[in-house]
C-alpha cells in the first residue's frame, strides 16, 4: 500500500499563450525561467497568421511567484517590442514594393489603351511598365536589409535585456 503525504500534492496554474511561429523556439526556451513547464505545442486554429498555440503549467505554490509575474510580464513586453521591430522591418519595404508594382499596372493599363493610337506607342509605355513589375522584388530585398541594419543595434540592445530579465527569473525560480 503506497501512503501519499501532504507535502507530495502538488497544485498546478495553467497558462495559454499564442506565440508567432518565429518565436516558438524563444518562447520555448525562456519560458521554464518563470517556473513554467512546457505540456504541448499546437497549431492555432483560430488566429490568423501562423501562431502556435504553447500550454504551460507551473507549481501554484512557486517561491517569489509575485517578482516571477513581474519578471514574465516584462519578458513578454520586450518580446511584443521584438516582434514590432520585425514587422518595422519589412512594412516599409513591402509598401516600397507595392508602390512600385502599382505604378508598374498603371502602365501597363496605359499602354492597352495606347494600343489604339499605334503599337509603337503602346510598346514604349509598357517598358516601364515591365520594370514596375519586375523592381519590387528586388527593392523589397534591398529596402528590408537596409531596415534590417539600421534596428541591428536596437534589437541587439532589446535581446540583451530579454537575457537580463530571464537570468533574474531563473535565479528566483531555482530558489
Amino acid at each position: 500500500m503506497v501512503t501519499a503525504s501532504a507535502t507530495d500534492y502538488v497544485g498546478y496554474e495553467y497558462h495559454e499563450i499564442a506565440v508567432n511561429e518565429k518565436f516558438v523556439d524563444f518562447y520555448s526556451d525562456n519560458y521554464p525561467n518563470f517556473g513554467w513547464k512546457i505540456t504541448a505545442k499546437e497549431q492555432s486554429t483560430k488566429t490568423a497568421g501562423s501562431k502556435i498555440i504553447l500550454k504551460l503549467k507551473r507549481d501554484r505554490y512557486i517561491s517569489n511567484k509575485a517578482e516571477l509575474t513581474r519578471l514574465q510580464r516584462k519578458f513578454e513586453s520586450q518580446i511584443n517590442q521584438l516582434e514590432g521591430l520585425e514587422r518595422n522591418k519589412e512594412l516599409p519595404a513591402t509598401i516600397i514594393a507595392i508602390t512600385i508594382g502599382l505604378i508598374g499596372t498603371i502602365f501597363m493599363g496605359l499602354s492597352v489603351w495606347a494600343y489604339n493610337d499605334g503599337l509603337l506607342l503602346s510598346l514604349l509605355v509598357s517598358i516601364p511598365g515591365f520594370i514596375g513589375w519586375i523592381l519590387p522584388y528586388f527593392c523589397y530585398q534591398n529596402f528590408k536589409k537596409k531596415y534590417s541594419h539600421q534596428l541591428a543595434p536596437q534589437e541587439n540592445r532589446l535581446y540583451d535585456d530579454i537575457y537580463e530579465t530571464c537570468q533574474k527569473a531563473h535565479k528566483l525560480s531555482s530558489y
